[in-house]
């Protein structure tokens, strides 16, 4: 009976892991897996060919080697993904000297982590599956990193950082790579590709979409790939009303995260090969709560701040200069993001500017700002009362020449490789959509994001301006103290 269920990864998903009943779109009370986690399931095992789905030319229903899950936010992916792992590992035992290895991984330690803990937990919950837990903790069980089975199969989880060395040299015959699109080309060439050539392994790429000239996009349009593609809402249990409200909250994250598209980077200021090579990282935030509870943070800070107007947002970016270990680069990370809601036609403009201001004192009381810039476009009196308490910041009218000024400053400090964001950062994703356009006087202009459809709520770039106006204050003012008119 137990080596029938496994031979059918489906049914062993609803065997070994009961799913919870839900009530679907249309009020109808369901249970079990989706088609599309059933789907994924079945064409990495062997299936019928005629029933694989036509995202890929190649099926003679033998298990895919290759596999792409562009899935959207809250689709499912991940408990998909630590089933079909577990499955993996009961029906492809190993030997002593050559175990069966699955490995998790990822750019960031926390992504990865988040799979490896699901599947910590699916496994060690079940009474059956809880027993087949050898190591390689002395104590026969499972450690942060890893989990060893009885028949010599294990799963581990392996950061990849900026050069991928945790992962190197390990033989892997179920490669799962989390937020594809954001690991470094050279690593994918170097380090992840090559530890599948011993083993002819299978490999799983899913990711947010982040650009075209990648690797994993690359493989999403390979037709030897099977592919499949998931929005938000194909996902039976995620309400109309749900996607409407995140559309509404964040335009951009809605299309990348929960219509999982690839946003159009032909004219792109910040191309995403430079970003994802230049800026990408990973490293917790300060939030939004340690602000407000009144902490202090040591160090050196530069703040950006854009006040929005009608149909545009309040946002401000705090980055920490640090040096690095070695070389002692100047860097500077992305320590803190703040968005105030979208000012709307019935706000008033006294009420909003107080509350954004009140913010921004905190911030001042929070970090030992050096310097900073405030978008002072129309806002010359409230840049001026903020400056009797923060007079070390600086307002910057946002004339043409001074557009351009700024974003060449921040283009030049992202080759140069001294910009640190985290690769979830909304502020990233804010960068990878700006377009640029040349005049006909050869002059350059950065028109603000645009949407094909026009019953779409509005994209903004209030987080970039935010980001790239504290950038721009690491420069030294040549007018420190002043509103600065161009």
């Amino acid at each position: 009976m137990f080596e029938d269920i496994l031979e059918d990864p489906v049914l062993f998903a609803e065997a070994f892991f009961p799913f919870p009943e839900y009530t679907d779109k249309e009020g109808k009370p369901r249970s079990g897996p989706y088609q599309y986690q059933s789907d994924f399931w079945n064409a990495f095992a062997p299936h019928d060919s005629a029933l694989c789905p036509s995202y890929t030319d190649k099926c003679d229903g033998t298990p895919h080697k290759r596999g792409v899950l562009l899935w959207g936010r809250q689709s499912g992916k991940t408990t998909s993904v630590a089933i079909f792992a577990i499955w993996y590992c009961l029906t492809h035992p190993g030997s002593i000297l050559t175990p069966t290895q699955v490995l998790i991984t990822s750019v960031g330690v926390n992504t990865s982590m988040v799979m490896f803990r699901a599947i910590r937990s699916l496994v060690e919950s079940h009474p059956l599956l809880a027993p087949s837990v050898v190591g390689p903790d002395p104590h026969g069980r499972a450690t942060r990193t890893e989990i060893w089975f009885s028949n010599n199969s294990r799963i581990a989880v392996r950061p990849l950082g900026h050069t991928g060395a945790t992962a190197r040299g390990l033989a892997t015959h179920l490669l799962i790579v989390d937020e594809a699109a954001f690991v470094k080309e050279d690593i994918f060439t170097g380090v992840l590709f090559p530890q599948l050539a011993a083993t002819n392994g299978a490999l799983i790429l899913l990711s947010t979409p982040f650009g075209k000239d990648h690797v994993f996009y690359r493989c999403f349009t390979n037709r030897d790939y099977w592919v499949k593609i998931i929005k938000s809402r194909d996902c039976p249990k995620i309400t109309d009303e749900i996607l409407l409200e995140a559309q509404q909250l964040d335009p951009l994250i809605f299309r990348q995260e929960y219509e999982v598209e690839f946003l159009d980077e032909a004219t792109a200021w910040f191309p995403t090969a430079l970003l994802r090579e230049r800026v990408t990282d990973d490293f917790v935030q300060i939030p939004e709560t340690d602000i407000l509870l009144g902490k202090h943070f040591d160090g050196e800070f530069y703040l950006g701040g854009d006040f929005g107007k009608r149909g545009s947002h309040t946002a401000f970016a705090i980055f920490r200069k640090s040096l690095e270990v070695v070389g002692g680069q100047e860097r500077y990370r992305l320590v803190h993001e703040k968005q105030f809601p979208m000012v709307g036609e019935k706000d008033e403009d006294a009420d909003i500017y107080r509350r954004a201001t009140d913010y921004l004192l905190a911030l001042g009381r929070a970090f030992p700002i050096v310097r900073g810039c405030l978008d002072s476009s129309n806002n010359e009196s409230i840049v001026e009362q903020i400056r009797v308490s923060l007079p070390q910041l600086e307002g910057i009218n946002l004339s043409e020449p001074k557009v351009r000024d700024i974003m060449t400053n921040a283009r030049n400090m992202v080759e140069q490789g001294k910009v640190r964001m985290p690769y979830w950062s909304a502020t990233l994703k804010e960068f990878a959509v700006q377009q640029y356009a040349v005049g006909e006087k050869g002059t350059l202009h950065f028109p603000k994001p645009t949407i094909r459809d026009p019953k779409a709520p509005i994209i903004t770039n209030d987080r970039l301006w935010a980001a790239i106006l504290a950038l721009y204050s690491v420069r030294t003012p040549t007018t420190p103290g002043r509103v600065t008119k161009i």
